[in-house]
């Protein structure tokens, strides 16, 4: 009889258990999927705020990628006051005018928009005397670049106007404007036209592809009105290239990159600076 009692007290004790674990288990089963939506949006909303801020951040990038600045270098103020009517002229006299003779390394290194230098060469063909430490880190740069983890203009693009006289020597004409060029594309900034050459001693001047087959004219005539409209048209291609980033910023397909947009003709800028 005890030994039944026993038998029975098991069973009664082992349902007992059987019970707990089935209330547990039906605990887990109404709770888990819960905890795994709960999770699920705040992992979802954790990623969607990133992503936001992602691509805030490079709507900033992409603004700041489509301002144009102008960057100068001569003996006297030729270039300044060129750069400065240029740009009121256009409208962009909102656009910095800056002298690479006081601009610092870690501020042009960081610069991401569109820079359109004017170079005026000595009459050897050198780089103004106020801008030889600039053109010396540019080297510099260009000659550590396998050692850097990042170049540090790649997200700059840029045009070049170079001024000089073919009277004094052919056969450096304008080196200062293409080395410059030279050593900006060896650091990583990207060219969007033609090195443009204006030629003090000529009543036109060329691009750099064509110079070798053009002869100087020896009129003596003056410059200014030569290299105010080359400056127009290397201008009028940063501003282009700056409006073809703005259309970009509002597309209407977001995945695509820049370049798929530029490569479909989408970004092709009707701007006219007449």
């Amino acid at each position: 009889m005890n030994a039944t009692l026993k038998k029975l007290d098991s069973l009664i004790r082992s349902a007992e258990k059987d019970d707990v674990l089935l209330y547990i288990t039906a605990f887990l089963g109404v709770v888990t999927p819960g905890l795994v939506y709960i999770s699920y949006r705040f992992v979802h909303q954790f990623y969607a705020n990133c992503a936001k801020k992602r691509e805030a951040e490079k709507l900033v990038e992409r603004r700041i990628q489509s301002e144009v600045s102008i960057f100068h270098a001569s003996e006297d103020n030729y270039t300044e006051e060129l750069a400065n009517t240029v740009a009121e002229r256009v409208g962009y006299d909102s656009a910095p005018v800056i002298d690479l003779a006081a601009i610092s390394p870690s501020v042009f290194s960081n610069f991401m928009g569109i820079g359109v230098f004017l170079i005026q060469s000595t009459k050897q063909g050198h780089e103004p005397e106020c801008a030889e430490w600039f053109f010396d880190w540019l080297e510099d740069m260009s000659s550590r670049k396998k050692k850097l983890k990042e170049l540090p203009c790649q997200r700059m693009h840029y045009a070049i106007l170079g001024i000089g006289d073919s009277k004094y020597s052919k056969t450096r004409f304008n080196r200062a404007a293409i080395i410059l060029s030279r050593r900006l594309n060896a650091i990583g900034a990207s060219q969007i036209c033609k090195l443009t050459l204006a030629d003090k001693n000529a009543k036109k001047s060329c691009s750099v592809s064509e110079r070798s087959s053009s002869s100087a004219d020896s009129n003596g005539s003056s410059s200014s009105t030569n290299s105010l409209e080359l400056l127009y048209s290397v201008f009028e291609e940063g501003c282009s290239h700056s409006n073809r980033i703005e259309k970009y910023i509002n597309r209407d397909n977001q995945l695509e990159t820049f370049e798929e947009y530029e490569n479909s003709g989408s970004g092709e800028s009707d701007a006219s600076f007449d």
